[in-house]
């Protein structure tokens, strides 16, 4: 056997022994990433964990009915590109988690001190192959 064909085969075999040894992100570490990155101010990673097709829903406080908020990456990012540009922002610290499956459900503290708010929130998230694919906004609590 020849070295370059040796070296193709180890070669190959390196890169297929490190391709398998990176394990799939589960939908808990997803979310708490998409936190992360909204807390960092990571624009670009924060639009990285959605899916181009996201739906957003928020919950009707009188009737409960869920209502379509924001469908598709682009609405999305028209929606959140001037929230990211704000001097002062939201943070939000994931308060307890629960999964199941796809599902994750969070109660958060959001909070801007510069603009004296702060409150609790309830929040679903369904997460298919590393990338959030509904949200549903369950309520808030202002503090």
């Amino acid at each position: 056997m020849n070295i370059p064909k040796i070296g193709l085969i180890l070669l190959s075999l390196l890169v297929g022994a490190v391709s398998s040894a990176a394990e799939p992100v589960s939908p808990e570490q997803v979310v708490r990433q998409y936190a992360a990155t909204w807390n960092a101010g990571d624009e670009n990673g924060f639009y990285a964990l959605l899916d181009p097709a996201i739906h957003k829903f928020a919950r009707d406080a009188v009737t409960s009915e869920f209502k379509l908020t924001t469908a598709g990456l682009d609405d999305v990012k028209l929606k959140y590109r001037p929230l990211f540009a704000k001097p002062s922002r939201v943070t939000v610290e994931i308060v307890s988690l629960t999964t199941l499956g796809e599902i994750v459900v969070t109660r958060d503290r959001s909070v801007n001190a510069a603009e004296n708010y702060s409150a609790n929130e309830m929040t679903m998230y369904q997460v298919h192959d590393g990338r959030i694919t509904h949200i549903w906004y369950l309520g808030r609590e202002k503090l």
